[in-house]
């Protein structure tokens, strides 16, 4: 799969965490979609939350 347009752009962990969220529409199936989609919030939500050193990882 090609990347999708802007993707030289992505420098935040915010902006890669949407990028992927938007490339899983390119895959062929609802389902598949659905799986890395929530496989993707998983991991986002394990960065997100609060660190030692304060602040989230993605914001």
């Amino acid at each position: 799969m090609a990347p999708l347009p802007g993707a030289e752009l992505v420098q935040r962990p915010l902006q890669l965490y949407r990028y992927l969220l938007r490339c899983c529409r390119q895959l062929p199936t609802k389902g598949i979609q659905e799986h890395y989609k929530h496989a993707i919030r998983q991991v986002g939500a394990g960065y997100a939350a609060p660190r030692a050193g304060g602040g989230c990882f993605l914001y």
